[in-house]
């Protein structure tokens, strides 16, 4: 009884361990980057700025029934609001925002990261506890390496893309529990999860569920465990995925039909060419210090550690482990890198439209198997020659000294210092466990605080980098920003009764209508509607592609659109009425606003053809609906 109770304390304390040390590790980071409250910076950056933080500042509208899921007129000219939600905040982890107040969510959106980057090491371990039949301090070793890998935080900003990180490894115990006795519930109930989570990582990991399930059912027949029927265990795969998309066909049916009228349903830019980059530059990914960019240039971001490269090398040389298993694990990690190398493999990962930014999105998937490997190879090390070793260790520092001159040129020489430092730390650590047992429980604290060390150091470098080439947004200027203009939009909303939209000639965000809670015209999201976007581009609005912008509008525009106030920092025409003025913000009433719905002569009908001159365009518009051939606008 007394061994069943220590054994269950030190279970909680390992899952405890997986949370913390990764969720520990990246608040020191954010804390030595200068994050608020630790600095002035904070985690706004990017689409995180631009988008996210609206978002979930929208949420909050539509859980305190301020707004509505399926339908908002705060984005774009009015539109379902269900693609928003599906694609960045649909995660049940978004509850964590609602305590904080709006002007605490970059703050919020910090923790949010904080914690689910801990949920990340946390259902790892589980899954490594599962799979191995391990319950010791190693479990956090690895979990740790998958929680702050390379991707989880070059792409933190996208936070919505972690949930996927969070359940893969428990969608993965489905999926043993699947092969080796046909349970299908928790395959099932994870992947419904993953879907309502963010449906498009979702639809990576699908891919990669299959590829597992193929390895796994393979690697457990080699292995002589168990003999699963491969025709029935397949079936019930099918059958349990197609189960687990009608569970969440209620949010994924409404948002394809949204994004139809976007970006699956209009022209996708593609680059014409075959392979992505030069092969060779993929191994400097395997090193700290590996953040070169996250736009189209990038390359994927594969690094979660340097003892994971050793012991993955090492892993071949593992008696035990069948010559088959060892030819399908290299088939599986081919299968990756020629995914990341040719252009078109790539883009049917990202459900074939080439990503704007952020490539190989699914490069996390490269990592969790990986480690897996890594992990698996740690556990044998008693059948591994001690010159699998030297040499797994020999070839990361000669490819790090053919990188330094090729690809790490700008990169500091204490970088490449350190991963040599690393290895030999790292080689040292797994001789000892494998030659001396009774070592092993000092050498594991000294794994651990290595790991630590080194993800810290990878994590640091991963953020100063984003922040060199796009700059973290001030806590002071999302929270300066709320106060200046908070005053005037109340103001302009409860002005009069009845429909009527508020713009702005200056911006934070081209989602401040979202944030502020009012009907508005810019919109930027990837849930966009592009006859809206195209139709405001040729009235001459600043549009493009996923966004649009109330920029370029005229007296015209403004009357037939219903927008009856507009906040401004310059002088307005006489036109416009001044209402109020608060911290350099004026609020201008437009006297000659339309209503919402009003009659216009048919010939509006016949203005289907727009010209690239948006004036032109604006005068047709005009005449068509007042049935006139007058001239509005001379050029």
């Amino acid at each position: 009884m007394g061994d069943q109770k220590q054994g269950k304390s030190k279970n909680i304390l390992l899952l405890a361990g997986a949370f913390f040390v990764p969720a520990l590790v990246l608040l020191i980071v954010y804390a030595r980057f200068g994050m608020f409250p630790f600095g002035e910076k904070s985690v706004l950056i990017m689409d995180m700025s631009d988008q996210y933080v609206n978002f979930f500042a929208g949420l909050r509208d539509i859980v305190l029934g301020k707004d509505s899921l399926l339908y908002s007129w705060k984005m774009g000219f009015g539109g379902n609001f269900i693609g928003v939600f599906a694609y960045y905040i649909s995660s049940p982890f978004s509850v964590i925002t609602f305590f904080f107040p709006k002007s605490m969510l970059p703050t919020a959106l910090m923790v949010l990261n904080i914690v689910k980057i801990g949920l990340c090491g946390l259902s790892f371990s589980i899954f490594l506890k599962f799979l191995f039949k391990k319950n010791n301090w190693s479990v956090v070793v690895f979990s740790t390496l998958y929680a702050l890998m390379a991707y989880n935080i070059a792409y933190s900003m996208s936070l919505m893309w972690l949930d996927g990180v969070i359940w893969l490894p428990i969608l993965m115990i489905g999926i043993e529990k699947l092969i080796r006795s046909g349970q299908k519930a928790l395959f099932i109930t994870v992947l419904s999860i993953m879907f309502i989570s963010n449906y498009y990582i979702s639809y990576m990991v699908g891919i990669f569920c299959l590829i597992y399930f193929v390895y796994r059912f393979c690697v457990i027949r080699f292995e002589k465990q168990e003999k699963p029927n491969f025709p029935r265990r397949l079936v019930d795969f099918l059958i349990s995925a197609v189960a687990a998309a009608g569970i969440s066909s209620w949010l994924i049916v409404p948002t394809f039909f949204s994004l139809l009228k976007g970006k699956i349903g209009g022209y996708n830019y593609a680059p014409d060419r075959i392979l992505n980059f030069d092969f060779y530059k993929i191994f400097s990914k395997m090193f700290v210090g590996n953040y070169d960019t996250i736009t189209n240039d990038g390359l994927p971001n594969i690094y979660c550690g340097i003892i994971v490269v050793i012991l993955f090398i090492a892993f071949f040389f593992v008696k035990s482990v069948s010559g088959k298993e060892k030819i399908l694990t290299l088939s599986v990690l081919a299968l990756f890198l020629i995914s990341f190398y040719v252009n078109y493999i790539d883009m049917a990962w990202h459900i074939f439209q080439y990503p704007n930014w952020f490539p190989y999105r699914y490069s996390f998937l490269f990592s969790f198997f990986a480690i897996m490997i890594a992990y698996k190879a740690f556990l044998k090390l008693k059948e591994i020659h001690v010159l699998a070793f030297v040499g797994a260790t020999s070839v990361i520092l000669i490819a790090l000294y053919m990188f330094s001159k090729q690809v790490y040129q700008p990169k500091p020489h204490i970088q490449n210092t350190l991963v040599i430092i690393l290895c030999i730390l790292y080689l040292i650590c797994l001789v000892v466990t494998k030659f001396n047992k009774k070592l092993y429980k000092f050498v594991l604290p000294l794994m651990i605080g290595l790991v630590m060390f080194e993800t810290y150091s990878s994590s640091y470098d991963i953020v100063k980098g984003l922040d060199r080439n796009f700059i973290y947004k001030t806590n002071e200027s999302y929270v300066s920003f709320k106060e200046d203009i908070d005053p005037v939009v109340q103001k302009a909303k409860q002005a009069e009764d009845g429909f009527y939209r508020i713009e702005k000639n200056f911006e934070r965000s081209k989602n401040d209508a979202i944030a502020f809670g009012y009907n508005g015209i810019t919109n930027y999201s990837s849930a966009y509607d592009r006859n809206t976007n195209m139709f405001l581009k040729s009235l001459g609005f600043a549009q493009t592609y996923l966004w649009s912008s109330y920029f370029g509008s005229t007296v015209l525009t403004d009357s037939l659109f219903d927008v009856k106030y507009v906040m401004s920092k310059t002088p307005l025409s006489s036109h416009y009425e001044k209402t109020m003025d608060h911290d350099g913000v004026t609020l201008y009433k437009n006297p000659s606003a339309m209503p919402l719905a009003f009659m216009v002569d048919k010939g509006l009908l016949a203005v289907d053809t727009p010209s690239e001159n948006y004036l032109f365009n604006q005068n047709r518009l005009l005449q068509g609906m007042t049935g006139s051939y007058d001239r509005y606008f001379n050029q």
